[in-house]
């Protein structure tokens, strides 16, 4: 099979070529954890895109990640955002997560995986999870 490190070094567009691999699906958040984290969103005026397709033009189709959706996608901040169900616990999720996060960081893009365990326990812990990326990203830009 074809590595996490070789994929990134495969897939690394210029940035001008970085809208080519993206496509925004739609503008409503798609589950009950999906609203739990866009209402996080809502409530601290972080603006986002959600059910983003990326799509990958590379023949690394092994774990069927030639297109794939982010749930997504903080706008400004080069930050995505996935919600993982227990399903992601699985070998061949755990995996295909591993090469979807090669990508996104190959294009320029920081991942934060939030556990829907993790939301259901404590929802206000990953709110300040979320806001403590936004604020140091913001600082580092000078926003």
């Amino acid at each position: 099979g074809v590595g996490v490190a070789s994929i990134a070094r495969l897939i690394t567009p210029a940035s001008s070529q970085l809208e080519a691999f993206m496509r925004i699906g739609k503008s409503k958040p798609a589950g009950e954890y999906e609203n739990m984290v866009a209402a996080i969103f809502d409530l601290y005026a972080i603006d986002y895109n959600c059910q983003v397709w990326f799509h990958n033009h590379e023949d690394i189709d092994e774990l069927d990640v030639i297109n794939f959706r982010a749930d997504f996608v903080l706008v400004g901040f080069d930050v995505v955002i996935e919600i993982d169900d227990p399903t992601h616990d699985t070998w061949k999720k755990r995996k295909a997560d591993r090469v979807k996060d090669a990508i996104y960081h190959a294009r320029g893009f920081s991942v934060l995986r939030v556990k829907t365990r993790e939301l259901d326990r404590d929802p206000q812990q990953v709110a300040g999870h979320i806001l403590s990326i936004v604020d140091g990203i913001s600082e580092q830009r000078g926003y």
